[in-house]
């Protein structure tokens, strides 16, 4: 087990234990609603699950989540789906860590050094890559709807380095001067490579102290993040461009990082089960997303309108970590 700071966050574990128990309690709680409550009631309930589904993602990744709310349309009811991030791969760079990537093993190459957290791996200057990970018939790694890298890195020297890249999708990149800059293929109208959109940083990154950052795609939006500071961002709508057979890498052999490394993450946007709000019931609101920032505060102040045949109707506001009140 890594030496880390207890006060940083909920393991991948812990989270899943809690959304878990969330899970089953509302399935159960929905069960005994339909035979006693009012729909107002179960579309309120359905409600809480997804915002405290979303919060919690938010405030244990540190990333921004939400909630998104489709109209009744036809024969179908209101929905809500929750849009969180999910774990791709997480290394820490500790000798004895068990790679939790969908089971699989990267390969490795570099030493074992003092690091940030507690150890971390000074790439190989020529030779093999720092870490290589095939993605190739692998469903989890599917980063099209959007993604988060996370990247701890000190730098000893100033040259151009890759810090990690996969394929035609993403690379993430150090000038010269040792400013980061990233870049992602979009998917175009016909299911290739559309445009490729860049951000980067005016600013150097410093030797020897340690740096983190964060390159995230969210679906609108590319963002570049030093030491959680967001540094550029870009407008960048739609898919990411992923054939699937692509490796993910980090310290390319044929650009190393000077340096070390001591965590990688990568994570995954992805959408919750879609819940289905009884049938007769409108829920109006001031915004058909819910946004989170990445401390699990909402964004705005949304307010909702239950109201269902019987003419029975609930106002709803969203407080402080999304509590509705």
């Amino acid at each position: 087990m890594s030496l880390r700071d207890a006060s940083s966050g909920f393991t991948i574990l812990e989270l899943m234990v809690v959304m878990g128990v969330i899970s089953v309690l509302f399935g159960l709680g929905f069960g005994f609603m339909q035979g006693s409550a009012s729909n107002i009631e179960i579309a309120e309930s359905i409600l809480r699950d997804q915002l405290r589904v979303a919060g919690l993602t938010a405030r244990t990744r540190h990333l921004p989540t939400e909630v998104e709310i489709s109209p009744a349309f036809e024969n179908r009811p209101v929905t809500l789906r929750a849009r969180i991030l999910a774990v791709v791969g997480q290394w820490h760079m500790e000798p004895d860590e068990r790679w939790p990537a969908g089971g699989l093993t990267p390969e490795l190459y570099g030493d074992y050094e003092a690091g940030r957290y507690g150890f971390a791996m000074r790439p190989e200057v020529e030779g093999a890559s720092l870490l290589t990970l095939t993605t190739e018939g692998k469903g989890f790694f599917d980063l099209r709807t959007g993604f988060a890298l996370r990247i701890e890195v000190k730098l000893e020297a100033r040259e151009e380095m890759v810090l990690a890249r996969l394929g035609e999708a993403f690379e993430i990149t150090l000038d010269a001067d040792l400013r980061p800059q990233g870049s992602i293929s979009l998917a175009g109208e016909n299911g290739g490579r559309g445009s490729r959109i860049s951000v980067g940083a005016e600013r150097a990154l410093s030797l020897q102290p340690w740096h983190s950052l964060q390159f995230i795609h969210d679906g609108r939006e590319l963002r570049l993040l030093v030491d959680d500071r967001v540094v550029d961002r870009a407008a960048a709508r739609g898919q990411v461009f992923q054939e699937g057979n692509e490796d993910f890498v980090v310290s390319p052999s044929y650009q190393p990082v000077l340096g070390l490394i001591d965590e990688v993450q990568l994570l995954a946007y992805e959408f919750s089960q879609t819940q289905e709000l009884p049938f007769g019931l409108t829920l109006s609101s001031s915004t058909s997303r819910i946004v989170f920032d990445r401390y699990g505060e909402v964004v705005g102040a949304p307010v909702f309108r239950l109201a269902d045949d019987s003419d029975e109707e609930r106002i709803l506001r969203l407080g402080a970590g999304g509590l509705l009140q």
